[in-house]
């Protein structure tokens, strides 16, 4: 999967820029002001393409996790640049900011049902392979001259054992809150995931 930082893509995936709007009078460092988690959660709520029947359990996931990826500190940081100079004038810092929230919002969507289709919440489509030959690619574990066998085994195998909204989720998953923080049902996916890697000849680690 790739993940675009940019007002465009922000704006795409159903969260304008008027998210980042940031209370400035009475927050500190560590906290998010009552009124600026209400204008999240209500940027959220506004989102054309969530269905309707999944926006509060998304919304109420994606106000919880900017709070926790994102010091308020930068979160009021990226929202003045934005309005004084735009995209183009944010620092590193806020470009990584702003990939976390991408982040927050492709796997609030996924863990609760709005960020896939039916058939990939149900099996692993065609359309899914790409990605996850790539993934599979990357392992830096797998020696190069194993690497195409252990790939053909690893991507057949987890074909079977998950489904691919499955697979994204455990991805963002990690990349947002690593594998300690996985909750019981991440953790499942990721044991299916090891297993696979064993079974193909590979080692436990998934994340490299």
């Amino acid at each position: 999967m790739r993940f675009i930082v940019s007002l465009v893509m922000a704006a795409t995936i159903g969260f304008a820029p008027v998210a980042w709007a940031a209370d400035s009078a009475t927050a500190t460092a560590g906290k998010y002001p009552a009124e600026t988690v209400k204008s999240l959660r209500e940027g959220c709520l506004n989102a054309k393409d969530v269905p309707a029947d999944k926006r509060q359990s998304v919304c109420s996931c994606y106000t919880t996790a900017v709070q926790a990826d994102i010091p308020y500190a930068t979160f009021a940081k990226v929202s003045e640049t934005l309005k004084t100079k735009g995209p183009d004038g944010l620092d590193a810092d806020s470009k990584a900011a702003m990939e976390k929230n991408i982040f927050d919002v492709n796997y609030c969507r996924i863990k609760n049902g709005a960020g896939s289709t039916a058939e990939e919440r149900a099996t692993f489509p065609d359309a899914g392979v790409p990605a996850l030959h790539n993934s599979c690619m990357a392992f830096k574990d797998i020696p190069d001259n194993k690497k195409s066998s252990f790939c053909t085994c690893y991507e057949g195998m987890i074909r079977t054992k998950i489904t691919y909204s499955d697979w994204m989720l455990l991805g963002l998953a990690i990349q947002l809150k690593g594998v300690q923080g996985l909750d019981s049902e991440e953790k499942g996916i990721f044991s299916i995931v090891r297993q696979v890697r064993v079974g193909c000849g590979g080692g436990f680690a998934v994340t490299n």
